[in-house]
């Protein structure tokens, strides 16, 4: 049972003192109405200890019901960041008497002075404890209150001649400002004073690379701040295998109202999450306020120190935020997160630990294109995404693995456990202002029967140094259905070597995803190229079904994005056709061919006008680039309609899928058609 004595020699109606910033620093007061408790006047009941509240965010500061009592805790709590130590507060009492009864109260300390008319409203309270408080959520009293239905408020506030304020144990003590103060409310909304700033270290996960002599950064970000004015911070780490460097501040958030930046040069400071520690702080000056929300506030780079693997964190304690609306009320800062590093005993990509990124890397990063956490062959130490652009001394996971992982590791070809890259080294084109993608061609009318086959091709036009690409494409599955795909030359024409993934088809959904990396010393292919082949198979006819371009991705051969300014989506119309087509019966030449699109064989037919008398016909099929591919026709003919048969699988040069053009010369008149070839 406590003692009830006082101690006027204390002077605790005032806390007397001054020490800027002591451990208290960030506390606020508030009152917590505990779920279950009952009221009963019996003497010598004591609720000290029956508050269960976790931490501030768990607060009941609303009660609802009509007229009847409540118990309720005034509880002192500090932010999870700081190490407080309590040893008196001072506070006062704000409501309206003539909605509110107080009919019982207790303080939860060892000692207590209260003014004569406590606890009335404007009245206040010192209370004091023979050992510090070091608990993150501490009791400070109790009331049973008594309200008569309508919505009013219990309230905390200041002690009306002490002030609100937190003391320390030490002589003299700390004083440190309560930072806020909660109401209980009946049938209203009550407040609950606890801040949601918090400050966090990113990424929260990094690989650290062996061998590795360079330098990789980290940032220390805050969120949800007001009026930010000066921000402290220990940095902890493990020395034995990681090495602070040094750091530097961001002016940009601190900046952003008008103030001025003053970085503090770093110096050590003892760390109570880590071996070793840095301070990293600034403060601002001026007549704005400081910046509120969130934001970057400096940069730290470390470096690997030692090549063995393990893991370690890098964390954050003694932070204190400050306010310049009020300087000397310290920011609560809510949470604190920092990082976990795992300490990699090989280079990056060279997940065999050989001494150089071979094939046989790859042959453990591209089985795993596509995956997620979660799924069960996603492993984070292939979601590899660098820090910095061209430095491979560290890499986060963010948690899926897609073709910038794979071409990152790809890129590293052959090129042993470098730091980085030389320059040039591999053969690296200049880098354009951005790639289109686009169904080649736009529109087309596939003349065809259920269950015939057709190929879609998806092209890239402005490319420039291409090392690996992936994308989506969705379309109606009741109208057709993907087959498979198939990875056209282009990227391998400047000799690289190009490894597919395996085709995720889903023709339940309607999409189909498909991607592939790049190996070699040479620049990647530039200019205008197919991608890949995508070979349909028709579900139903006389129907039309957009195809939309998704997630598309396009890398340089070191991994690094690759930009694409646009997309252009297709659209197929589908028609069933039983039967050759007729040739249209307007006066002059005509040409015409089935099918469409054609797979093995064509059929064209054609008209010689009756005004031509006996001519001299050609019919040739052309590539896109004007090569002349085979010659089918060259003879005098008869006017009438004449047929002439095309096989793909032979003549000139070796018919692949593609656009071609068919053009009819009789005499000096001639046509030209367009025929899309779509091999099974």
């Amino acid at each position: 049972m406590r003692s009830r004595s006082l101690l006027p020699a204390l002077g605790l109606c005032c806390l007397a003192g001054t020490a800027f910033a002591g451990p208290n620093a960030g506390g606020v007061i508030l009152i917590h109405a505990e779920p279950g408790l009952i009221w009963t006047n019996e003497l010598d009941v004591d609720y000290c200890g029956l508050s269960t509240t976790p931490s501030c965010s768990d607060v009941v500061y609303r009660v609802d019901g009509g007229p009847g009592f409540t118990v309720s805790h005034v509880l002192a709590a500090f932010p999870p960041t700081g190490e407080p130590r309590v040893a008196g507060v001072t506070m006062g009492l704000v409501y309206d008497p003539a909605e509110v009864l107080i009919a019982g109260w207790g303080e939860c300390g060892d000692f207590e002075l209260h003014t004569g008319g406590w606890p009335a409203p404007n009245e206040g309270i010192a209370i004091t404890w023979g050992e510090a408080q070091t608990d993150h959520v501490l009791e400070v009293a109790w009331f049973a209150t008594y309200t008569y239905g309508d919505p009013t408020t219990l309230g905390l506030r200041g002690h009306p001649s002490g002030g609100g304020n937190f003391a320390d144990d030490d002589v003299p003590s700390n004083i440190d400002a309560i930072a806020d103060y909660g109401i209980l409310g009946f049938n209203t909304d009550g407040d609950l004073p606890c801040g949601s700033c918090t400050l966090s270290l990113s990424p929260s996960a990094v690989t650290v690379y062996q061998p590795g002599d360079g330098t990789f950064p980290v940032e220390l970000n805050v969120a949800d701040v007001d009026q930010l004015g000066r921000f402290e911070a220990c940095l902890g780490h493990d020395p034995g295998l990681v090495e602070f460097i040094d750091q530097t501040i961001d002016e940009t958030f601190l900046g952003s109202t008008g103030r001025d930046v003053f970085p503090w040069d770093p110096i050590p400071c003892a760390s109570e999450c880590g071996d070793a520690g840095w301070r990293i702080a600034a403060s601002t000056t001026g007549s704005e306020e400081g910046p509120s929300g969130s934001g970057t506030l400096a940069e730290i780079r470390f470096r690997s120190n030692g090549d063995a693997g393990g893991s370690s964190t890098v964390c954050l304690d003694a932070i204190e935020l400050e306010d310049t609306e009020d300087p000397e009320n310290v920011i609560w800062v809510a949470a604190a997160s920092g990082i976990e590093m795992t300490h990699s005993a090989y280079c990056f990509g060279d997940f065999t630990a050989d001494g150089d990124v071979t094939v046989f890397d790859l042959a453990q990063n591209i089985p795993r294109w596509g995956t997620c956490a979660g799924d069960p062959s996603y492993v984070a130490t292939y979601d590899v995404n660098l820090l910095e652009e061209g430095n491979f001394c560290a890499s986060t996971p963010d948690g899926c693995i897609n073709v910038i992982d794979i071409q990152r590791v790809a890129g590293r070809w052959h090129l042993g456990c470098e730091t980085a890259p030389a320059p040039g080294r591999n053969g690296q084109a200049e880098r354009g202002g951005g790639a289109t993608v686009r169904i080649s061609p736009e529109s087309q009318v596939i003349n065809g029967a259920v269950g015939q086959e057709f190929t879609v091709v998806l092209s890239v036009d402005d490319v420039t140094d291409l090392g690996g690409f992936e994308a989506t494409l969705s379309y109606d599955p009741s109208v057709v259905h993907v087959l498979g795909v198939n990875r056209s030359e282009f990227p391998e024409v400047t000799g690289r070597t190009a490894y597919s993934f395996a085709n995720d088809i889903d023709n339940d959904l309607g999409t189909v995803r498909f991607g592939a990396c790049s190996v070699g010393l040479d620049g990647g292919a530039a200019g205008t190229g197919d991608l890949v082949e995508i070979r349909f198979e028709i579900q139903d006819c006389e129907v039309t079904t957009d195809l939309v371009i998704e997630d598309v991705l396009l890398t340089y051969v070191d991994g690094a994005p690759q930009p694409v300014i646009s997309v252009t989506d297709g659209s197929l119309e589908v028609q069933c056709a039983t039967d050759t087509p007729t040739i249209p019966m307007e006066p002059g030449i005509a040409l015409t061919h089935y099918p469409n699109p054609v797979f093995d064989s064509a059929e064209f037919r054609f008209r010689v006008p009756d005004d031509a008398a006996t001519s001299d016909v050609s019919l040739e099929v052309f590539d896109t680039a004007g090569r002349r591919i085979q010659s089918l026709v060259h003879d005098r003919l008869e006017p009438g309609e004449h047929r002439a048969q095309w096989d793909t699988r032979s003549g000139d040069r070796d018919v692949a899928s593609g656009t071609y053009f068919a053009r009819l010369r009789v005499g000096e008149e001639e046509r030209t058609v367009r025929v899309v070839v779509a091999k099974r």
